[in-house]
């Protein structure tokens, strides 16, 4: 089993070199933790500088982002897995125990629908970015109303 993405080696992207040490060790132990007070505890930092830096906006942004690369390598790991969890859920549709059969047929159709609404807020998403561009760009060269 592979090991989920953690915050190893966030040295070296893209906006941690302008941290101080102490941010790093704040920044790696909030990446690795679930509260404040273990990131401070994991960090041998105080709570107080936990939240002083989270509260700074260079540090905050840089957080984000690396929140937003481990959510990003997370989903391309469950990806891989992803084919043959169906092909699991599949499996139990021929099971010869009903009830095991009627569970997957409903994890089936609930994770159908799920997926179906993830795709659609994807596509209004998207949509809506395409039409704030066209706004910018009519406000910026005075096309607009």
């Amino acid at each position: 089993m592979t090991q989920a993405p953690t915050a190893g080696a966030i040295s070296g992207h893209s906006g941690t070199d302008a941290l101080s040490p102490a941010q790093h060790r704040a920044l790696r132990a909030l990446l690795e933790t679930t509260t404040i007070r273990a990131a401070a505890e994991n960090s041998g930092l105080s709570d107080r500088t936990i939240k002083r830096y989270l509260a700074n906006k260079d540090f905050a942004a840089v957080y984000r982002q690396q929140r937003a690369l481990i959510l990003q390598e997370t989903s391309a790991a469950l990806q891989q897995v992803g084919q043959e969890a169906v092909a699991v859920l599949r499996d139990t549709l021929k099971h010869e125990n009903r009830h095991l059969r009627l569970q997957g047929a409903q994890a089936i159709l609930s994770y159908t629908i799920r997926v179906a609404e993830l795709e659609r807020r994807i596509v209004e998403q998207e949509d809506i970015l395409e039409r704030l561009e066209v706004l910018e760009e009519e406000k910026r060269y005075g096309h607009g109303y």
